[in-house]
């Protein structure tokens, strides 16, 4: 059995944006999602948790959504992640401890270490984690949702 990953740049997503030249079709991009039977979607660039849950609508009731904003170094990087499930088919992964379950809900990294000394350079927005795994097999996707951007002394490369 295959799963279906995606991931979209959703271009400054905002649920309630009148601008022609970044308006979305939410119907398109449902459909999309539909058609290419995507089990997880990850998405950059949504600026908060109305427009991802619009998509979640029209894809209906058997889809989940999570959604965060990293801390960012830049106004011009103060963009959200979504991650979107096909439930039927994902569900978040899991442990079970002495002490109970774990469930691990999607969360923005900030784990990752620097080697100054060999010339990498911070990012600008941490990237969003997310630990799934399919509902009836034994393994667990993991995928890193980033929308790359670095910090070089005060000014923001892409």
């Amino acid at each position: 059995m295959g799963y279906k990953l995606g991931s979209f740049n959703m271009y400054k997503f905002q649920a309630y944006r009148s601008d022609d030249k970044i308006k979305k079709d939410l119907d398109k991009i449902a459909n999309i999602i539909s058609k290419e039977q995507f089990d997880i979607v990850a998405m950059q660039e949504v600026f908060d948790e109305k427009p991802m849950n619009m998509i979640l609508q029209r894809l209906g009731g058997k889809w989940k959504g999570a959604w965060a904003k990293p801390n960012s170094h830049s106004t011009q990087a103060a963009e959200g992640y979504a991650f979107i499930w096909n439930t039927d088919r994902i569900v978040l992964a899991k442990s079970v401890t002495a002490s109970g379950e774990r469930i691990y809900y999607p969360r923005i990294y900030q784990q990752y270490r620097i080697d100054r000394k060999s010339g990498q350079k911070d990012l600008v927005r941490d990237p969003f984690y997310g630990r799934f795994k399919p509902k009836y097999e034994n393994f667990e996707i993991r995928i890193i949702n980033t929308h790359i951007m670095f910090s070089n002394g005060g000014k923001d490369e892409h």
